[in-house]
């Protein structure tokens, strides 16, 4: 899968024959063809030679191109092998589009084949949108993805060794150099380059240039070349969660339900490492311990609008009271993510072009002061880098100048959302403070790429700096950039009122049942009492399941029980949430059935001669009887005082005759 190419003097004009010499064991096509323009030169493909995902996908594209740009692969080596780059062109509506290319981050991850190209078509109506796959990446040579049981070494060696690649070329700097080459090729000027993550420093690579051609760039999820990639990564993460915790923090009833919710989620995350708990996810039983747990919410955290970030506190609330199954919750998106990457390409850009200034003691400094279970995971994700690194042969290194931060005149949109635990926010503050012409954006609640909010406000930004780079952009809708965190209960639990019962089964470990309870309460204090007491009645349940009640305002624990028996609360007519919840061990299936009742029972016994202030409470709708009996006499001898009696509200008080006898004792009584 390679490109060859044999130089031939202008002035030879000899015949020439040619011959494709198999191995026995390739049958794969070849295609062989002659050009006469100097390197590096582009070739459209027909929709015939198309990639099979291409084929089956242009509905995300639209109207689309797609070829190859010819770059030599060693720029010192001009009679060396040729590598093509692979591009596609999702083609503007309009007839005056200028050109907007595409780098993906990773390092590794294909523009072509990712979730974001759908995204990047919504600008197609103004620009011609590049797909650019980097040298090493999917569609581009060299083929650097990794066969079934192959390690990195065994990757590297089959490609520098057997397909004769040069490794030492996989690197951001000549990256950059191709990016110059295909725009020379295409024939193309007043490009605009959106350069994400890792593609943002290749993009200010290119900047220390100032290629004539590059009009303006916007870098999203931004990499500063000064700060140490590796080594800071720790502490990005973490104040990707402080601003996710500071944002509940403020919000009006979030703040109430998950209060100190960093504490919470970190503790949580230490008892997962110290004890994991299965999860079914997409059919299969998964182990979710501590490092799994937080990469799921860092994932959450990092999508966007495509997941549910606004439900992070709620699952892990729920989780944490026993219903584990809501971690699965955290593992889908509203999107299937279809991203091609090379990890081969990713070890090769890090060994050349970062880990010579990377310093593990460095790392562990700046993890100081980290929650222990982010700590731990973040240098155990670096020591993993590094024993893959040392698998790989020596490809050289960048030089110092690498680190210097990139001082350019070109106008520059540096974007970066609060929720990013890849690139900090102060990153992108350091990169935009080196660049004269830089417009600084911070988008609150988004993550690692704002293209991923879909109300529309980041991606309006980019419009608006696209329009016209050198004025000041309207940035008023960062501020609509809020989440609406939601109770920890779903939405549409079904809602039980007095007098009713429910029945249901517990049918998967860590699964919880979610009711809410819907008590009525007169609408004016009656004899003083503004409240009913009411009873939950468990008449089965498997154990070590629990019935526990939560307040609906605040989620506090009001009452929980386990096994048949009574609950007893009392409501104000707010409503409770109610929640068949694993126990300790998680283990146990079966059978629940619950009634819901507001009891008859005496509120208030109050002796004002010649009255008795009597309050009670009730069913509506119930005919009842006051009886009464001298103090301390035998219940037998009860004798009606008022007689159909209609209980026309939950509460109700009646001034009973107290009689001759100034000791009574007083019953409410169903005939």
């Amino acid at each position: 899968n390679r490109a060859h190419a044999f130089h031939l003097d202008a002035t030879n004009a000899q015949p020439l024959v040619v011959a494709i010499v198999r191995n026995g064991t390739n049958a794969g096509p070849w295609t062989l063809f002659l050009h006469t323009n100097a390197v590096p030169f582009a070739r459209p493909l027909a929709q015939a030679d198309w990639p099979d995902y291409l084929l089956t996908h242009t509905s995300l594209y639209g109207d689309l191109e797609f070829g190859h740009v010819f770059v030599r692969e060693n720029r010192s080596q001009p009679d060396g092998n040729l590598l093509k780059l692979a591009f596609v062109r999702m083609i503007s509506t309009n007839v005056s589009a200028k050109p907007y290319f595409f780098c993906h981050g990773g390092p590794g991850t294909s523009s072509i084949r990712c979730t974001l190209a759908q995204y990047l078509r919504d600008f197609t109506t103004t620009h011609d949108v590049y797909l650019l796959d980097q040298r090493g990446i999917h569609y581009s040579q060299p083929d650097l993805g990794e066969r079934s049981g192959e390690s990195m070494g065994d990757v590297q060696y089959r490609v520098a060794h057997l397909q004769d690649a040069d490794l030492t070329t996989i690197n951001t700097l000549e990256s950059s150099y191709d990016l110059d080459d295909i725009a020379q090729s295409l024939s193309l000027s007043n490009v605009t380059l959106h350069g994400h993550s890792y593609g943002s420093l290749l993009a200010q690579t290119l900047m220390r240039r100032n290629p004539l051609w590059l009009e303006a760039v916007v870098l999203d999820g931004v990499v500063a070349p000064n700060i140490p990639f590796l080594a800071d990564g720790g502490p990005v993460r973490y104040n990707a969660y402080r601003a996710l915790c500071s944002d509940i923090a403020a919000h009006p009833t979030a703040s109430v339900y998950y209060p100190d919710f960093e504490n919470t989620l970190f503790t949580f995350a230490n008892n997962l490492a110290s004890n994991p708990v299965s999860v079914q996810i997409d059919g299969a039983s998964v182990p979710v311990d501590g490092a799994f747990f937080l990469q799921m919410v860092e994932g959450q955290m990092g999508i966007s609008d495509l997941g549910d970030r606004e439900r992070i506190p709620a699952i892990v609330w729920r989780a944490s009271h026993g219903e584990t199954q809501a971690l699965a919750e955290l593992a889908h998106y509203h999107i299937a993510l279809d991203n091609a990457a090379s990890g081969l390409m990713s070890l090769l850009v890090n060994n050349h072009d970062f880990m010579p200034f990377f310093s593990l003691d460095e790392a562990r400094r700046q993890c100081e002061g980290l929650p222990d279970i982010l700590r731990q995971t973040q240098m155990q994700s670096l020591e993993q880098i590094l024993a893959q690194s040392a698998q790989l042969e020596p490809c050289g290194h960048a030089d110092n100048t690498f680190t210097n931060p990139v001082v350019s005149p070109i106008p520059t949109l540096v974007i970066n959302g609060t929720y990013d635990r890849a690139t900090g926010t102060n990153w992108a503050a350091e990169v935009a403070s080196h660049l004269p012409n830089a417009h600084l954006v911070i988008a609150p609640t988004i993550g690692h790429g704002v293209l991923y909010a879909t109300n529309g406000c980041t991606r309006q930004v980019i419009r608006d700096f696209l329009a016209n780079p050198t004025h000041a952009l309207d940035t008023s809708c960062v501020s609509t950039l809020v989440l609406d965190f939601p109770a920890p209960w779903p939405a549409d639990a079904a809602v039980l009122a007095p007098g009713s019962s429910l029945s249901g089964s517990v049918t998967n470990p860590g699964v919880a049942s979610w009711y809410e309870l819907a008590p009525p309460v007169p609408a004016l204090p009656v004899g003083g009492i503004a409240d009913v007491q009411c009873q939950l009645r468990i008449v089965n349940m498997p154990d070590p399941f629990l019935a526990r009640i939560y307040g609906s305002v605040d989620g506090a624990l009001i009452a929980q029980h386990g096994g048949p028996g009574t609950l007893g609360f009392s409501s104000d007519g707010t409503p409770f949430v109610l929640a068949i919840q694993p126990g300790n061990s998680g283990e146990q299936t079966g059978d629940y059935e619950i009634e819901f009742t507001v009891p008859l029972l005496v509120r208030k016994l109050e002796i004002a001669p010649p009255n008795v202030d009597l309050v009670w409470q009730g069913p509506t709708g119930a005919v009842l009887a006051v009886e009464a009996a001298p103090y301390l006499a035998e219940f037998d001898t009860f004798v009606p005082v008022v007689e159909n009696l209609a209980s026309t509200n939950l509460l109700q008080q009646e001034f009973i005759p107290l009689g001759p006898d100034s000791a009574r004792l007083f019953r409410i009584a169903v005939p």
